[in-house]
């Protein structure tokens, strides 16, 4: 298994990685765009079975974390990527399709 622990806030830290991942946790950003650019970014350093596995899964709009929702529904209807788990727990988890 294969897995780097990075910790930015910003897309950049796909730099000079260049092996394959089996998984990544998400845990930066909590707005849309900026969320949208770290899966975009995290995307192309996932192994083809690879999970990405995420954080502060809030369906609530109101919620300061309804970005990360909203940017992972967008991202899989776009992205040859599927929402695998999602709940209350504010967890979730995408695989490819």
């Amino acid at each position: 298994m294969r897995a780097t622990a990075v910790s930015v806030r910003k897309s950049e830290f796909s730099r000079g990685n260049r092996l394959a991942n089996d998984f990544a946790y998400l845990d930066a950003s909590h707005d849309c765009a900026a969320t949208l650019k770290e899966l975009t970014a995290l995307s192309p350093l996932m192994a083809p079975d690879g999970i990405i596995l995420g954080d502060d899964w809030q369906i609530n709009p109101a919620h300061q974390h309804h970005g990360v929702f909203r940017a992972v529904q967008d991202y899989t209807r776009h992205e040859p990527w599927q929402i695998v788990a999602a709940g209350p727990g504010g967890q979730w988890a995408l695989a490819r399709r």
